[in-house]
């Protein structure tokens, strides 16, 4: 059974849910909606095939729930009351653990697939009952995955859950520079004093390790995120010329740097500078509250989507930015896993051995 484990790093963010595993990677909006019939709009994928149209139909075994979900950009497009996944408590929220199930389907080696599975909550959330919640309510659990458009339509993913382990946000992206991809620490640089910003959609998990132990006294969360920056832009849009967009739809046009205004597409690019400008300079207050001298950090790691986006206006001079930015949580606890599950491997074989 341990033979065929297959071993993921899950980052449920509240923007985005990323997934990196040994032979692929996804991500998708964090967006879910109630599915609903698209006989109409299936026509058009016969002409036009896509990879991400996540129309699924979804059972958790453990409860015997099914669900009919529009996940990601199909849930933002089609559906109706499209909702980010921002509950705290994903243990007891459906469309979270729809969010974790459709992605573990997504990169499935088999029809059929055991996995161990390492995630992630904000920092908030990681010293309270929730993370053993969470943890406790992915051991074991088995889901039904049923694709019902899109490339996959008719496809089944029966997905199970041998074991869970839950780090905090941010952790992930340190042992993503510690490690190699075999879990063995391959940067010893890291393992100096090393800041940790994870700067996502809604918030900043701010993280500080010292020779691979996160220190909790200079480790908190910000509820400051790329959202604060498209809702500059989202206000400016309203206020000036009547329109009004939701931040699903904001961060789209980040995406493009323009907008539809009178029938003509208006570039946006000053109003994003001026937003990023800001939205930085309120990170870098929030930080130096607790970090009171950065230069006492040999590294200091900027990650997430919006480290992406954000990292040329932060000023420090030790920064880095990872090769996979955004997947680099996702990334990070995968490689911790893949150390991890190799030992759940080799305490099985001596097991069988010493029997």
């Amino acid at each position: 059974m341990l033979d065929t484990l297959q071993t993921v790093g899950v980052d449920m963010g509240f923007g985005w849910t990323k997934v990196w595993s040994d032979h692929s990677y996804q991500k998708f909006p964090a967006v879910v909606a109630r599915g609903n019939d698209r006989n109409l709009a299936r026509i058009t994928e016969t002409f036009k095939p896509s990879d991400m149209v996540l129309d699924v139909e979804i059972t958790n075994q453990s409860t015997g729930v099914t669900g009919h979900y529009f996940i990601g950009d199909l849930a933002i497009r089609e559906g109706e009351q499209p909702t980010y996944i921002w509950s705290k408590n994903k243990a007891a929220d459906d469309m979270s653990l729809a969010c974790l199930a459709t992605s573990l389907a997504l990169v499935a080696r088999n029809d059929h697939q055991d996995f161990y599975v390492i995630t992630g909550l904000p920092v908030a959330h990681f010293g309270t009952q929730l993370k053993e919640d969470f943890q406790q309510a992915l051991k074991g659990n088995k889901f039904t995955v049923r694709f019902l458009s899109g490339r996959l339509q008719g496809r089944s993913k029966e997905i199970r859950i041998l074991s869970a382990k839950v780090f905090p946000q941010g952790y992930g992206v340190y042992l993503d520079q510690l490690l190699d991809a075999g879990g063995r620490i391959a940067a010893t640089e890291y393992l100096a004093p090393t800041g940790i910003l994870d700067i996502g959609f809604k918030t900043t998990d701010v993280v500080f390790v010292n020779d691979m132990q996160p220190v909790d006294r200079s480790s908190f969360p910000l509820e400051l995120g790329m959202s604060w920056a498209y809702e500059q832009v989202q206000k400016h849009l309203n206020n000036g010329y009547d329109i009004q967009k939701s931040l699903e739809e904001m961060e789209i046009i980040f995406q493009e740097k323009q907008v539809r205004i009178n029938k003509e597409y208006k570039r946006i690019d000053p109003w994003i500078e001026t937003a990023y400008r800001a939205l930085t300079d309120r990170l870098k207050n929030e930080i130096a509250r607790k970090w009171t001298n950065t230069t006492d950090l040999d590294n200091i790691v900027i990650a997430g989507g919006g480290g992406l986006a954000l990292y040329d206006y932060l000023d420090y001079p030790q920064k880095v930015l990872p090769p996979d930015a955004q997947f680099s949580n996702a990334k990070g606890f995968w490689k911790a896993g893949k150390k991890i599950s190799g030992g759940l491997r080799n305490d099985q074989r001596n097991t069988a051995v010493d029997a």
